[in-house]
């Protein structure tokens, strides 16, 4: 199982880059590491709002988490506490609609 799960990745094997059609807004150098990219297994779309909610639920984060939608399946999560990201990493594997979510 263990090598299986190494060849996850939140990419598409024909996809050279992750092009943003909005700008996010107060993203810098010094805050990049509070956000990871995600994606969930399967190649049908996600109810993004339905999907916000569930996980923003779930993962309660003292700070907060701002979830925006970079394609219809990419997501960025926007962390504002490096425990409140640790928590959600470390707590994981997580889950959507019976749908694993990789986090990059």
């Amino acid at each position: 199982m263990e090598r299986r799960m190494d060849k996850l990745s939140v990419f598409d094997e024909e996809e050279e880059e992750l092009i943003l059609d909005t700008p996010v807004e107060n993203v810098s150098i010094n805050n990049l590491e509070f956000y990871p990219v995600g994606r969930f297994l399967t190649d049908r779309n996600v109810n993004f709002l339905a999907m916000k909610h569930r996980l923003t639920s779930l993962w309660r984060p003292g700070k907060g988490v701002c979830i925006k939608e970079l394609n219809p399946q990419r997501f960025l999560f926007q962390f504002f506490h490096v425990i409140d990201m640790q928590c959600v990493l470390d707590r994981g594997p997580w889950t959507f609609d019976g749908h694993l979510l990789v986090l990059h």
